[in-house]
Formats: structure tokens, C-alpha cells, sequence
């Protein structure tokens, strides 16, 4: 079959052979769409993280995406850590470690803590918050930057933080 191809191109026109090439790339191109649309609807985001008093909001660590590696799987990000908790006003600094991925290491860094009163109708809390957001690295569970914007990238990390903070909520 494919042998009589060259055969059959010679006998169409010009136009015919582009209208027969638009067609087939068209099908291809409604083919990746629907691929890449099935992709986008099937991502689950969760962000799973231990709450220490169920119903209370004590902090949250939000983390960015800023960058993406041109050719490596691997993000630039930012990290920020908020907690409203009095006993995390005594820790000057916070460690924090993302948990290795692929064949890529574990990613570490400090956060300096900044920690103030704060009186709202009456009520005194501390507040411990990041001085800034700190520079924070990420890399793809999978997912290839060729693809864009077929495929989007899926992380699965976890986060440790020493010492402990109080948080129950990640964004």
C-alpha cells in the first residue's frame, strides 16, 4: 500500500495534494487537542498536610511557581510560611526541606522568622510570618516541558519543617 503513494501524488494537482495534506494535519492537530484537553481535566490538585487543631487556622506555608528550567524538569519557586500560633514566636528561623524527586537531591533552606503583636477587636495574637518570600526549588514528578502545552507538569513532594511550626493549610 504504501509503495503505490508516490504513484498516487503524481496523479493529484497541486491543489489536490495540499487540500490532502490540510486534512491530515488538521486530523492530527483535533487528535493532540483532544489529548492535551483530556490531560488538562484529569490534573488533581491536593495539598495534604497534618492539622494540629482541627477547625482553627494556625498558619499556612504558600509556595510559587515562578520559572521553569528550560530543559530539566525543575522549577524555580518561592516560599513563604505564616502562623498565628504563640508558642512559634520563639524560633528565630525555620528549616525547611522538600523531599527529593527523580534522581534529583533534596532541596534545603532557611527562612528567617519576623514575629509581632498583632490586636484585633480586643484579641491579642502573635503573628510569625517570613521577613520574605525565600527562593524555593521544585522538580516535576512528571511531565515534560516538550509537550507544553499538551501536558502539565505534576508535582508530589513533601515539605519538612524543623523545628515544627503550626500549620494546617498549604497554597
Amino acid at each position: 500500500m504504501f509503495k503505490r503513494i508516490p504513484e498516487l501524488c503524481k496523479k493529484l494537482t497541486a491543489k489536490q495534494l495540499l487540500f490532502v495534506l490540510l486534512v491530515v494535519g488538521s486530523v492530527l492537530f483535533f487528535g493532540f487537542l483532544v489529548r492535551s484537553w483530556i490531560l488538562q481535566t484529569n490534573q488533581r490538585v491536593t495539598c495534604s498536610i497534618g492539622i494540629d487543631e482541627p477547625g482553627r487556622i494556625n498558619g499556612y506555608l504558600e509556595i510559587q511557581l515562578n520559572k521553569q528550567h528550560p530543559i530539566e524538569p525543575s522549577f524555580e519557586g518561592r516560599i513563604f510560611v505564616y502562623s498565628l500560633h504563640p508558642s512559634d514566636a520563639q524560633h528565630p528561623s525555620v528549616n525547611v526541606r522538600r523531599s527529593a524527586d527523580r534522581t534529583y537531591g533534596a532541596f534545603t533552606t532557611d527562612i528567617q522568622l519576623t514575629s509581632s503583636e498583632q490586636v484585633f477587636k480586643g484579641i491579642t495574637t502573635v503573628e510569625t510570618r517570613s521577613r520574605k518570600f525565600q527562593d524555593f526549588g521544585l522538580i516535576a514528578e512528571r511531565g515534560l516541558h516538550r509537550y507544553f502545552p499538551f501536558d502539565s507538569s505534576v508535582f508530589d513532594f513533601e515539605v519538612e519543617l524543623a523545628p515544627p511550626l503550626s500549620i494546617n493549610l498549604c497554597v
